[in-house]
């Protein structure tokens, strides 16, 4: 879907659906008048004397023009109160728009831009966050089916109509911005939903040439160069798969002058949990396990279309959890390509296995930061929920950073410790560390174990467990792969400030 920023009167112009948002109280006549004028505004009036039609956040009404009139329908979103009204607000009700527009399989859509909302948010912002809403909101996964139950049209265009060239350009400037990062979180999405067969670590060196072509210097390591570097975590829990691993390298530069900040995410492309097998129900969701490396490569997509004020380095090292009869075991001690031993206790604990080796290879760019995105624990998801990614990290200033922006894009994280206390559980009597700490706190001795690898460097954990998949609908995605990340990535090193060094 093609979306443009144009100036003039909402609805005048051929289309198959005009939509107008309205605020909790606001005379829906009054609104309907100013937005699409007289022909609505007296159906409008009618509605809102039944009481049909309050405003209240996600509410819907539509009309259907009689006489001269260039939109078929008119719909509008109420946006609820006036005090509550944020970007994540507005994100939500342009996917409404975009996903009432699917209901009746329209090709294209306009949406009324209030100029009044630019007295609340910068017009760049509030052309990114509309973007963002409808480009998620067109997300679909029926890519597997041969006829896909009542799929309706594409939505070929959508337009965001403003009353001054002057406003357009400035929303125009974050509409591009925000439909970026929509089309790397989709990318992700895509990436997650697909199934395990398909989505194995060959696959993923596959779409990582890809990206190439489209601007990116990519490396891909293969079995053979995984043996050279050593790196044992990768390759142990590759032992009980048929499938070989893979570790990508994608790079995005802005200069030498420029910091560094590398994304690890964890591609784990499907999880039975090794010998420490997990048990047989909704074990099919855990061709999700590779949110995280997923995450970077919906960061890098985006980056193709964007520039940032840093070089960014994405890294997954990627493998399948199975159980052959080569697979490593519980009481194994293997050794990361850093030299450092591990205690295998549970070979369901896989993940921080491979992410400390991409962590120990991040080191090579010498970067000014270095954050990780794994699906990594069951235990964080019993502490945050579906609402949630928990962070973790060893510098409060990067914390404060990933939070501003989390704000921003409407992804919650949640700070939790690493206390000198917790990182103790997971010494080990016969190795350096073991791979877990125990039943207590989980999520927090799993970021300890990672954070071993990451002292000599600036860095950060997040961990998507609870929001990479099946989180809770936020009208731009109700089931499947949220994509969850991918925009507070790109909003972080937006803001990167340029240091010369």
């Amino acid at each position: 879907m093609r979306i443009r920023v144009a100036t003039g009167a909402l609805g005048k112009k051929a289309s198959d659906l005009a939509v107008f948002f309205v605020t909790e109280g606001a005379d829906l006549a009054r609104s309907a008048r100013e937005s699409v004028g007289e022909v609505v505004a007296a159906a409008a009036k009618s509605a809102k004397s039944c009481g049909d039609f309050k405003g209240s956040f996600r509410q819907t009404i539509s009309f259907y023009p009689e006489g001269p009139f260039g939109a078929k329908r008119v719909l509008a979103i109420g946006l609820g109160k006036k005090t509550e009204l944020d970007l994540e607000r507005l994100r939500r009700v342009a996917a409404i728009a975009i996903r009432q527009a699917r209901v009746f399989r329209s090709k294209t859509v306009e949406v009324g831009v209030d100029p009044s909302l630019g007295a609340r948010f910068e017009l760049e912002q509030l052309g990114q966050a509309l973007a963002e809403g409808m480009t998620l909101a067109t997300y679909r996964f029926d890519d597997l089916q041969e006829k896909p139950s009542e799929a309706p049209p594409e939505i070929r265009q959508a337009t965001l109509v403003i009353d001054t060239a002057a406003r357009a350009k400035k929303l125009e400037t974050g509409v591009s911005w925000g439909a970026a990062c929509a089309d790397g979180a989709n990318y992700a999405r895509h990436l997650g939903d697909l199934p395990p067969n398909i989505v194995n670590p060959v696959y993923l060196g596959q779409e990582a040439k890809k990206l190439a072509r489209q601007g990116l210097k990519v490396t891909v390591l293969g079995e053979p160069e995984i043996r050279r570097l050593k790196m044992g975590g990768l390759l142990a829990v590759n032992k009980g798969s048929a499938v070989p691993p893979r570790f990508m390298v994608m790079e995005k530069r802005a200069g030498a002058s420029y910091d560094t900040v590398c994304l690890v995410g964890k591609g784990l492309t499907f999880d039975s949990g090794g010998i420490s097998i997990k048990p047989a129900a909704q074990m099919d969701e855990m061709k999700y396990d590779m949110c995280g490396g997923a995450a970077v490569f919906g960061v890098m997509k985006a980056l193709t279309q964007l520039d940032v004020p840093v070089n960014v380095v994405g890294i997954v090292p990627s493998t399948e959890n199975m159980n052959g009869s080569a697979a490593y075991r519980p009481g194994d001690i293997i050794t990361s390509m850093a030299g450092r031993t591990i205690e295998v206790l549970n070979t369901d604990a896989e993940g921080r296995l491979i992410l400390v080796d991409g962590l120990t290879y991040a080191a090579r760019f010498k970067p000014s930061a270095v954050i990780d995105m794994a699906t990594l624990t069951g235990a964080c998801v019993v502490a945050l929920g579906n609402e949630a990614t928990g962070l973790f990290s060893n510098d409060d200033k990067l914390v404060r950073r990933i939070e501003s922006a989390a704000d921003k894009t409407g992804e919650r994280v949640w700070h939790l410790p690493t206390y000198k206390e917790y990182d103790e559980l997971i010494d080990s009597q016969v190795a350096d560390v073991k791979n877990v700490g125990g039943r207590w706190a989980g999520a927090i001795t799993a970021a300890c174990f990672l954070g071993r690898w990451a002292k000599d460097y600036s860095w950060a954990h997040l961990d998507i467990a609870g929001t990479a998949w099946n989180a809770r609908s936020r009208d731009y995605y109700e089931s499947g792969a949220s994509g969850v990340m991918v925009r507070t990535m790109v909003e972080l090193l937006r803001s990167w400030q340029k240091r010369v060094r």
